[in-house]
């Protein structure tokens, strides 16, 4: 059989994001002054009580840390023989901090970016990278699934890999045919959910 190239690398990644950034206080976390006026003096507009109770939050943004579960179903125009046809992706939401990924965080420009880990290793003989950065971009139409491709100096380059849309039962689905070097292409049906 001989073997079909692709025109391109077979590493996929898309950069989402979806979270809340809690920033202060809530209100039901809302310092309260519990100390009682023990001063002597019948003035109110000077007492000179310190405020002795403890705050009980830290005052600190949190990144809700979210969770990408999803599935890729390729459909290739040759026979693949035994060789799998389905990719698997699990990963976690990426922050500026991240050891590994906080560099690509910091130039993405999407709203989320997560880190995928890939299975299996290969699909109809392509050997597929794993981890890969998948970013999103949420628009009034669904969420653009942001690849990235190393661009040959130690960086990436950004592409759009698809727009997702609501799935029927949940989670977010997509479609999309990228082409082979032959001319051909190859089509892929995709979903993926997030979770906090």
């Amino acid at each position: 059989m001989s073997r079909v190239w692709l025109a391109f690398p077979l590493v996929f990644g898309a950069c989402v994001v979806q979270g809340t950034l809690v920033e202060g206080d809530s209100a039901d976390e809302a310092d309260t002054d519990t100390d009682t006026d023990t001063d002597s003096d019948s003035d109110s507009d000077s007492d000179s009580d310190a405020d002795s109770d403890a705050d009980s939050d830290s005052d600190t943004d949190v990144d809700i840390t979210m969770t990408w579960t999803g599935e890729r179903d390729f459909e290739f125009p040759f026979d693949c023989g035994n060789d799998p046809l389905v990719l698997r992706e699990q990963g976690t939401e990426v922050f500026a901090n991240d050891p590994n990924w906080g560099g690509l965080y910091g130039s993405c420009q999407c709203d989320q970016l997560f880190a995928i880990n890939v299975t299996p290793g290969t699909i109809c003989g392509y050997s597929v990278a794993t981890p890969t950065a998948r970013g999103l971009n949420w628009t009034s139409n669904g969420a653009q699934i942001v690849g990235y491709q190393n661009d040959g100096n130690g960086g990436f380059q950004a592409y759009e890999l698809a727009v997702a849309r609501p799935g029927t039962t949940g989670g977010w689905v997509y479609d999309y045919q990228q082409g082979l070097q032959d001319g051909g292409s190859f089509s892929v049906s995709g979903w993926f959910d997030l979770a906090q």
